[in-house]
């Protein structure tokens, strides 16, 4: 205490002396903002030659051994679809944004090399790295017990949803193979990692893979109503005509450019006793069990979930160089049934409102794109007549061909990269497709398990 006080009373002297300018800050210190990119030009390669040297090149200022920090290369920004014009480099950036040429945007408008891109993850069953698209994730929960009222670890699936509707649970997570009997076999014990997995696990996942198809859909439509630009040009998505539909149906073939897939969705059927549609349901809690079909009825077999189809006739010809190991095969577009897509008349409903709602903004967007062409290129012979480019009401006469079907058609190319990205949509339905068994060439020959590995 002696040696204390003193201090303490030299310490309020210099305080009260200071001044106001002096007083210390009490604000928190400003934290530097991180580069948005690690990217930094390497030096010249080192001279590891003798001719001339009369010391060591360890001695040198730029080294490889002492200062290997230098020559270590880092990643550069990705490209992105359009620049934003208040974007600029930080005063510490040596990476610039840059905006993707148009084979970029081919690449990037292709959902199976997007697929391919994604983050390498290990796969808990197959003990094999894959694409995390390829994966289902899956994380551990705590949840109160029914009896005990004591916490119980569980398993569950994590991820799947939209991360504008919901965000991933947990930070670390578990990853295992995208397809129902990989994972039924993996959990058939009912345990993995000491945590429990539910009897509906199978399930949740299947009506979150669905649940997520509706929810890109949404998404889509939001940013087709903000970008209505070159609607005009090449729609995103479109109704085949009846004629456009019978000659997919009959020849096999889809040769439209930039097709990606094709959904069949006809809006669903009355209820025969109450005489009203189900209401559309995208909720992610499981659906309700509905009796779809009386039981006097014959249950017809349901359509495949999903069918590939050529995008033309291309044959191998008898005078190909058979000296090529490897032949490209012809591109396949999936062609999926909504009635095997979505089993349930709430979903199937959903799906078919949020396809229509997708149309209508197409048509808004086309639309406006038509007016403002129409303004601006205006003549006083169409000022006189009354002219519009508006096409008028279908007329009773009108052919039934060129009548729309039910068939819907999903584009994605490097053009309408710059309108809206539909990449997403056509993984989540893939996901689905892989998800039921498809997609998969026979998976326990190239990726065995880690049960029988060992």
């Amino acid at each position: 205490m002696p040696r204390l006080i003193p201090r303490l009373v030299q310490a309020l002297r210099d305080a009260a002396i200071l001044k106001p300018t002096e007083a210390p800050s009490l604000s928190l210190p400003t934290q530097k903002p991180k580069a948005k990119s690690q990217w930094r030009p390497a030096p010249p390669p080192p001279d590891f030659s003798i001719k001339g040297r009369k010391k060591s090149f360890l001695l040198d200022p730029l080294n490889p051994v002492i200062n290997k920090r230098i020559y270590r290369r880092h990643k550069s920004l990705p490209p992105v679809v359009r620049v934003k014009q208040y974007v600029r480099a930080r005063p510490g950036d040596k990476d610039k944004p840059r905006r993707m040429s148009v084979q970029e945007r081919q690449w990037s408008s292709d959902p199976y090399l997007r697929m391919l891109s994604s983050t390498v993850r290990l796969c808990e069953y197959t003990d094999s790295h894959l694409p995390s698209d390829f994966l289902i994730r899956m994380c551990r929960a705590k949840v109160e017990g029914p009896r005990s009222g004591r916490p119980t670890t569980i398993a569950i699936p994590d991820g799947l949803e939209h991360p504008k509707w919901r965000t991933r649970r947990s930070g670390f997570g578990y990853y295992v193979i995208c397809r129902k009997e990989a994972v039924a076999e993996f959990f058939r014990k009912g345990t993995w990692h000491g945590s429990q997995v539910h009897k509906c696990f199978l399930d949740q996942v299947t009506h979150l893979l669905r649940l997520r198809i509706l929810q890109e859909i949404e998404w889509l439509a939001e940013m087709v109503r903000m970008r209505p630009r070159g609607a005009a040009e090449k729609p995103l998505l479109r109704r085949l005509t009846r004629a456009e539909w019978n000659d997919v149906r009959n020849t096999g073939v889809i040769p439209y450019e930039g097709a990606v897939a094709i959904l069949v969705v006809p809006p669903v059927n009355k209820n025969p006793i109450t005489k009203k549609r189900p209401e559309p349901d995208a909720s992610p809690l499981p659906p309700d069990v509905e009796e779809t079909v009386r039981p006097d009825k014959v249950l017809k077999p349901l359509p495949p979930l999903s069918v590939l189809h050529p995008v033309s006739h291309q044959e191998p010809d008898d005078g190909t160089d058979l000296s090529l190991h490897v032949t490209l095969p012809n591109p396949r577009v999936p062609l999926y049934n909504g009635l095997a897509l979505f089993p349930s008349r709430g979903m199937r409903a959903a799906l078919h409102k949020q396809l229509n709602s997708l149309l209508f903004a197409e048509r808004r967007a086309r639309w406006r794109q038509l007016q403002k062409t129409s303004a601006s290129n205006v003549n006083k012979s169409d000022e006189n007549s009354g002219e519009t480019d508006i096409a008028e009401p279908l007329s009773s006469d009108y052919p039934s061909d060129r009548k729309a079907s039910h068939a819907y058609l999903l584009c994605s190319d490097a053009a309408t990269m710059l309108r809206a990205d539909a990449v997403p949509l056509a993984i989540a339905l893939w996901r689905l497709r892989m998800w039921e068994g498809a997609g998969w060439k026979e998976p326990w020959k190239f990726i065995l398990p880690r049960i029988h590995r060992r």
